[in-house]
């Protein structure tokens, strides 16, 4: 990753981090619910990258497993 893809990774983290704490309020518990039970597939977000990749015209994707928890997209 180059200084401006670290950067924006870091950024997207961050906001995913406090995106994810709006689902501590009991208010939007069902919210959260839901999305778990339309994504059971634990590698869901994979086929998403995919696809998203595919809709923006990419020609290759490359992945690497990193451990057990991780998924590196090069």
């Amino acid at each position: 990753m180059n200084q401006e893809e670290e950067l924006y990774f870091k950024v997207l983290s961050k906001q995913g981090r406090e995106a994810w704490t709006i689902f501590k309020n009991p208010m939007y518990r069902g919210a959260l619910e839901i999305a778990q039970n339309l994504y059971k597939d634990k590698a869901h977000f994979v086929y998403e990258l995919l696809h998203n990749a595919d809709n923006q015209g990419a020609t290759h994707v490359s992945m690497r497993t990193r451990s057990r928890n991780k998924l590196n997209l090069m």
